[in-house]
C-alpha cells in the first residue's frame, strides 16, 4: 500500500468517526503536507519496521500482521503531522536521517508512555484513531485465529507500539527541524 492511499484511508477514517477534519483548520493541506512528509521518511520507517520479528506469528498471517503494523506505524506519523502543525518542518528536508533514524530507535523504547501524555494534549484523537483501527481490523483477526481474551490483551500494546512509534518519529522529526532552524535563519 503505498503512503498516499494509507493518507486517504486515515482521512476517511477520521471523516467518518471524528471531528478533526472540522476543527483542524486547512485539514486537507495539512493532510497533503503531511503525506509529502510521510513519503519522505520512508526509508527510515520501513528499516524500523524490518527489525521487528514476527515468528510467533502463523506464516500465513505475516504478511498481513506486517502490513497493519506499518499502516499503524504512518497513521501515527502522520496523526502527529496533522495535529502540530509546525512551522519549522520546512526544514525537515535538511535533517540527517540516518542520525534521525538512529535516534527515533533509541526513543521507541518508551514510546507507549509518551503516546499516553500525547494523547491527553492532543485532544484524545490518536487514541482515538488507534481505538478504531484496532478494534475495527485487529482485534477481529485475533477472534478468528481464536486468541484467549487474556493472549488478545497482551498483544494490544504490541500494536499500539507501531502507532506510537509512528508518533514518536514526527515529533522527533519536528524537535530537530525547529533546532536546525534555531541554529540557522529561522522558520
Amino acid at each position: 500500500m503505498t503512503i498516499s492511499e494509507l493518507s486517504a484511508d486515515l482521512k476517511a477514517l477520521l471523516v467518518q468517526e471524528t471531528d478533526l477534519p472540522q476543527r483542524v483548520g486547512q485539514f486537507d493541506i495539512l493532510l497533503e503536507d503531511a503525506t509529502r512528509m510521510a513519503e519522505a521518511l520512508v526509508p527510515q520507517v520501513e528499516q524500523f519496521l524490518a527489525h521487528h520479528r514476527l515468528e510467533k506469528v502463523p506464516a500465513s498471517l505475516q504478511p498481513h500482521v506486517r502490513e497493519e503494523a506499518s499502516r499503524l506505524t504512518y497513521w501515527g506519523l502522520i496523526t502527529h503531522f496533522l495535529l502540530f502543525n509546525s512551522p519549522y518542518r520546512s526544514r525537515a528536508r535538511e535533517l540527517d536521517l540516518s542520525q534521525l533514524s538512529s535516534e527515533w530507535v533509541v526513543r521507541t523504547v518508551t514510546c507507549l508512555s509518551t503516546m499516553s501524555s500525547y494523547n491527553k494534549d492532543n485532544g484524545g484523537y490518536p487514541e482515538l484513531i488507534f481505538r478504531i483501527r484496532y478494534s475495527r481490523t485487529l482485534e477481529p483477526l485475533q477472534k478468528r485465529l481464536n486468541l484467549r481474551w487474556w493472549r488478545r490483551f497482551r498483544n494490544e500494546p504490541k500494536f499500539r507500539h507501531f502507532f506510537a512509534s509512528g508518533l514518536v518519529l514526527g515529533m522527533l522529526v519536528d524537535m530537530r527541524a525547529k533546532q536546525l532552524s534555531e541554529k540557522g535563519s529561522g522558520p
